[in-house]
């Protein structure tokens, strides 16, 4: 039991060190020419024994997941569809334990926050497998790697067996990174375009074909389709 609580705590330093060097990061102000960063996607792929889902306690990964998140699990229909998610004489915890029993399982947890530095990043969404942590937030790329870190160390908590990132993270085979971020780039984004394109562009959607035209609303007194009268003053790009 001694060594047990030893390398709990071993592991508690490890991850309050590991947040301690995530907020520098995130603390530290974006360039300037950084509208805003509307979303950021990270999804490790691991080896499949990195994961232990189903061996996992479901009341006290919820709980874990809940006190360091305030996030939501999302209720899977388990192919009984509304009458599962709108009774309630199966919690949330029974329904996590039967996905788990899957031949392949998907938690989703949705609506949460990452607290640092008295400040807090959204939490769009955690959705892991057995192969496969994926954390979307609204921030930088950090707060989902940071989480990607914890959601791992987690599973393997609510199994029984403290193991530490630095351990699992051997085990991973793939890391994917994608964002949503408003940028000034100091000029049109056409000008990244060649000549031809913009050509192109001018001839068949303002005018020609008209194809901006057809981007535009379709009303019911049009049969829903393009207004005859219909024109074209702008072609912007975002």
């Amino acid at each position: 039991m001694s060594d047990d609580k030893n390398s709990l705590q071993r592991i508690s330093e490890i991850a309050e060190q590991r947040r301690s060097e995530a907020r520098k990061s995130l603390e530290k102000a974006i360039p300037s020419y950084i509208l805003e960063i509307r979303q950021t996607e990270v999804a490790y792929t691991v080896n499949s024994v990195a994961l232990p889902l189903s061996q996992m306690n479901s009341d006290l990964f919820l709980e874990t997941l809940r006190e360091r998140y305030n996030i939501r699990y999302k209720m899977p229909d388990l192919g009984l569809g509304a009458q599962l998610n709108q009774s309630t004489q199966f919690s949330e915890s029974q329904v996590l334990g039967l996905v788990l029993k899957q031949d392949t399982p998907t938690l989703r947890f949705e609506d949460g926050r990452l607290n640092i530095s008295g400040d807090f990043t959204t939490i769009v969404n955690i959705t892991l497998n057995r192969e496969t942590i994926h954390v979307a937030v609204r921030g930088k790329s950090q707060a989902a790697d940071l989480i990607v870190a914890e959601v791992a160390e987690a599973v393997w908590h609510a199994t029984g067996v403290d193991k530490r990132w630095d351990e699992i993270k051997k085990n991973i085979q793939l890391i994917s990174y994608g964002t949503g971020t408003l940028v000034d780039l100091g000029f049109p984004f056409e000008n990244l375009v060649s000549s031809d394109f913009r050509d192109k562009l001018a001839s068949n959607a303002l005018e020609g074909k008209k194809y901006g035209a057809e981007m535009g609303g379709l009303s019911a007194r049009d049969g829903f389709n393009q207004p005859k009268d219909s024109i074209v003053v702008q072609c912007h790009f975002n």
